[in-house]
């Protein structure tokens, strides 16, 4: 039933030699960029400036127009955010706070870990 339901969805097709392959629909699935991702990461976003895009940014908390942000070692105000095609839209800006980076600080690591880092 699986089999069948994924084929009526063109998520898969069988061939005249009676094996399995991705149809149209099963294609475009497994070649998006998070199909075989081991673990979440948060949706890039690209950022633009007077029409030319500076990059992309992966974002864990939400900016909302008026929020200021940093790139490129510069700080720029978020003009427009479009949630659907993840872009942010920015310009330049007088003012702005560093992003927020997930993770921890190191404490927890040994010192002959931190030793050896010093050594390389």
């Amino acid at each position: 039933m699986l089999l069948r339901d994924s084929g009526s969805c063109d998520l898969i097709k069988q061939t005249h030699a009676g094996d399995l392959a991705l149809d149209l629909s099963g294609e475009q699935l497994v070649n998006h960029n998070d199909f075989y991702a081991a673990f979440s990461s948060p949706d890039e976003f690209r950022l633009i400036a007077d029409g030319e895009t500076l990059g992309s940014l992966p974002l864990r908390n939400p900016v909302e127009p008026g929020s200021f942000l940093i790139f490129g070692g510069q700080r720029w105000e978020v003009l427009r955010v479009n949630l659907e095609k993840r872009i942010i839209r920015l310009q330049p800006a007088g003012g702005g706070k560093p992003p927020r980076f997930a993770g921890s600080s190191g404490i927890l690591t040994r010192s002959r870990v931190r030793e050896e880092m010093r050594d390389v």
